[in-house]
């Protein structure tokens, strides 16, 4: 009896170290293909909800330059709280703005292959990046970022309208 448990026990060793790597890669995605897929239900409320300032979406308008710029989002889709949520309205804000360019991946975690690793390292989801003729040029994830009181990084950005728009038109100047 002591030689079965003995057995069972190192085949439970052995399956529990199994450290099989995943290759999990991210995934090129559009916009149309979001609101389509029901998994990603949430990105509709979050999208439809989110008022954009009109006056500094104007000046997005009156900055972008469709023969230059683009910008590329890595998101998790995985659900819409926390973090996440920014994603549909940066996406909102880029569209209304009149963007046309816009690349976006889905990948679940950081963890995850995606374009350029090895020229950048991503540190939060959703990441946003503004691109000047395939090249990146600009952070807008972390011009977002300057807007957080240091005080305190965990809290809500307030008037956040103004803040997403003012990230995305300080990457176009």
């Amino acid at each position: 009896m002591k030689n079965i448990s003995l057995l069972i026990f190192l085949f439970a060793s052995f399956i529990a170290c199994d450290e099989t790597e995943t290759n999990s890669e991210a995934e090129l995605i559009t916009y149309d293909e979001i609101i389509s897929n029901i998994n990603y239900s949430w990105f509709k409320g979050a999208y439809q909800n989110y008022v954009p300032n009109d006056s500094i979406s104007t000046l997005i308008k009156e900055n972008y330059n469709k023969d230059e710029d683009s910008f590329l989002i890595f998101a998790s889709m995985a659900c819409g709280c926390g973090e996440e949520v920014e994603f549909a309205k940066y996406l909102k804000v880029l569209r209304e703005s009149g963007v046309e360019s816009i690349i976006i991946y889905s990948m679940a975690d950081l963890d995850y292959t995606y374009p350029n690793k090895d020229k950048f390292r991503l540190t939060q989801l959703p990441s946003f990046f503004k691109l000047t003729n395939g090249e990146i040029v600009y952070s807008i994830i972390d011009s977002l970022n300057n807007f957080k009181d240091i005080n305190d990084p965990e809290a809500e950005i307030t008037d956040s309208s103004a803040v997403i728009e003012q990230a995305i038109l300080d990457a176009l100047k």
